[in-house]
């Protein structure tokens, strides 16, 4: 399965988050020059999207309307520069509730 983290910029590199069973990509809205920027393609192609909050849940169907049963709102301020340790500690801790019970197989 494939997972987009959502916020208003990319919140961690691609190697923060290593999961035999899912790729989980983080995809800003407004990305810094390393960050992936979430586009139309990208939330049509991944099985579901976490935003950070509700502002990103609003900016995600008003731009790209995906189906709204893909969208997870995870409640996190979304206040965290790139690769900030807290917040991939916090994701860490969050993440993987959602997740379990959505294991392929």
């Amino acid at each position: 399965k494939q997972l987009a983290l959502a916020s208003n910029y990319t919140v961690f590199g691609e190697n923060s988050f290593k999961n035999s069973d899912f790729e989980i990509m983080s995809a800003g809205i407004n990305p810094d020059e390393e960050g992936t920027e979430l586009t139309k393609e990208l939330t049509d192609n991944v099985d579901e999207i976490f935003a950070m909050d509700s502002e990103i849940v609003r900016a995600i169907i008003r731009d790209y309307n995906p189906k709204r049963s893909k969208i997870t709102n995870l409640n996190i301020p979304d206040i965290y520069l790139r690769n900030n340790p807290e917040l991939v500690r916090i994701l860490r801790f969050i993440l993987p509730k959602y997740l379990s019970h959505k294991r392929p197989g």
